[in-house]
């Protein structure tokens, strides 16, 4: 064991549901929103397009992430 999510079967499709605000939220900040989800290892970028949320999956794993410099 790895410690690391099991990759998903190609042939299951991804897909979001959103409430019918979001977009509009997004779209009065003017921003996108990048998601991780560590255990099923996908990277999800959401942006507001129209009435709608566009979004891309991802698969990602990260080794390590700091916000902090090395001491």
């Amino acid at each position: 064991m790895t410690g690391f999510p099991q990759t998903p079967a190609k042939d299951e499709p991804m897909r979001s549901v959103h409430t019918t605000n979001f977009p509009q939220i997004l779209t009065q900040l003017g921003i996108s929103l990048v998601v991780y989800t560590y255990q099923g290892g996908k990277l999800i970028v959401l942006r507001a397009d129209g009435e709608h949320i566009n979004t891309h999956f991802h698969i990602f794993y990260p080794f390590f992430l700091s916000l902090y410099p090395r001491l």
